[in-house]
Formats: C-alpha cells, structure tokens, sequence
C-alpha cells in the first residue's frame, strides 16, 4: 500500500502553478498532501528570508524549546478500526513518533487530550467537513495543534491535508479548520508515521522542498536557503535533479515527497523558519 503525502495549491500569484500540473504530477508521485499557501502566506516568507539573512548565522535558542498543546480527534466512519475507530495505544505512538521526529529543533508537543466521534461524512471528508468538524471539535487558539484523524480524504491517495499559519490571523481570530487531517491508516504501525511529521511542519510555516512548477530556473521552492534547490523526489535515491545549482536533492528531508520511512532531516534553516512562524500563532489580536 502506498501513499501520497502532500500537494501545494498556490493562490492566484504570479508565481502560481496550474491545476494541470498538480494533475500531472498525481499521476506518477507515490506521497502527496494538500496545503494552500496563500499570496499573503508567500510575501511573508519572503519578508522573513530576508530577515534571516540579515541575521547571518543566527539559530533558535536550543534550549528554549517551544510547548505546542496538541488534541487528537478520531473521527471514524463506524466504530471498527477499518472504518477509522482506532485505539488510544495508536495515537500514543503516533504522538511519541512526533515528539521524536522534532526533537532537537525547538519543538516539543504536549498531548492535551483524545476525543471521538462518529460521523462518516466527516470522516469520508464530505462537504465542508474540515469547517464542520473544526466546528464541533476544535481546542484551544491559534497556538494549539488539532490533529483529525479521519478515515478518508479527497484525492487519490491522498494522505494528509494542514493548514499553514496565515500573517493576518492571530492567537485568538483565526479559521476554525485550522489543523491537520490525516487518514487513520497512516498511523506508525503502518510504516507511514512520518505523515504526521510532514504535514505538521506545514503548520509551523514549511513548504515543501522542491520546486512546484517543475522548473530549476523559477522561486516556487520552499523560500529557504539551506534547502537545495530541487525537483520533487518520490524515491530514497540520491540525485542532482537541478544540476547547476548548488547541492543535490535533499531526499531525506521531511518537506520533500520520498517515501516517509526515508525521511529524517529538517535543516538549521527549515528549524528557524519553523521557530519564526510561531510567532505568527502566537501573536496578539
């Protein structure tokens, strides 16, 4: 069984890619996601790459790790575990895995709790399931990650779908789907745990590694300079995908689209992307 980890849709920018080439795309990469990063999202990468610049070599603070409250949402289909309704032990492992993954770059997740519910559109991802369930569902502000774990999602293959922190929101006026939505089969017994991993760095502020367009020459990389610029990966085989250009594909990166037993790295540069977004849930109304 494989799955697909994450796919960027970009809002209407100049540096937009089409539809056609995310369709194009679907039909050959194994792992892909589904993250808007909006124009306003974009322009405030921007805004920070140049400000990390400036700050020249600078890094977070190791030692003052940042405490993310996390709530788990199983959202089954039925009340079997092929219909989503998995048990708490999986979502315990599930949790210690990201608090493995993150160690060493400023993030610690503290689990806040476990909820379930039934509901098979929501768990299937019918209409307007994220706003519902975020409705009904969601804990906490800005700051708290919501975790739905949930049967199905649209897309082939698709295995998980987060929001990206937005400059104009703040800890206390924000969209309610705020969150992550992963499927319930992507849980660490099924060789898939790092999905989580993945689609949480989109919501600390990570796009992906690669260039979305499928062109070396252009800026839909993921705005951050110790990544290399890349084309998507879907396998664990060392290349150069961008030749003339400095550095071969990161393909053990968490942001790419390898398979997710192959990833184990965020770089110095992600880590201080990921410490500077938290300021943008974090900050006041």
């Amino acid at each position: 069984m494989r799955f697909a980890l994450c796919l960027v849709a970009f809002a209407s920018i100049a540096a937009a890619v089409s539809v056609e080439s995310f369709t194009k795309r679907q039909q050959f990469n194994p792992e892909f996601c589904t993250v808007n990063a909006s124009a306003a999202f974009l322009a405030f990468s921007d805004q920070l790459l140049n400000q990390e610049r400036s700050a020249g070599g600078a890094t977070p603070d190791a030692a003052a790790v940042i405490s993310v409250k996390t709530w788990y949402h199983i959202v089954a289909a039925d009340m079997t575990a092929a219909g989503g309704y998995v048990s708490d032990d999986k979502v315990n492992q599930e949790h210690a895995n990201l608090n493995k993954q993150y160690a060493g770059h400023g993030f610690q997740f503290v689990k806040q709790g476990i909820t379930r519910t039934v509901n098979a559109g929501w768990s299937n991802d019918g209409p307007n399931a994220a706003q519902n369930m975020g409705t009904a569902l969601r804990k906490g502000d800005y700051t708290v990650l919501n975790v739905y774990i949930v049967h199905n999602l649209q897309g082939d293959g698709t295995a998980g779908v987060c929001s990206l922190p937005q400059p104009s929101e703040s800890k206390t006026n924000f969209d309610i789907a705020d969150g992550c939505r992963i499927k319930s089969d992507t849980l660490p017994d099924s060789g898939y745990a790092n999905v989580l991993v993945h689609e949480t760095g989109h919501w600390l502020g990570l796009l992906h590694v690669f260039q979305e367009s499928g062109n070396c020459q252009d800026d839909t990389g993921d705005k951050i300079d110790d990544t290399p610029k890349t084309l998507v990966d879907t396998e664990c085989t060392a290349r150069d995908s961008c030749p003339g250009f400095p550095g071969s594909d990161p393909i053990h990166n968490y942001m790419n689209y390898v398979p997710t037993s192959c990833m184990s790295v965020f770089t110095a540069g992600q880590t201080k992307r990921m410490n500077n977004f938290w300021t943008v849930r974090n900050q006041a109304p």
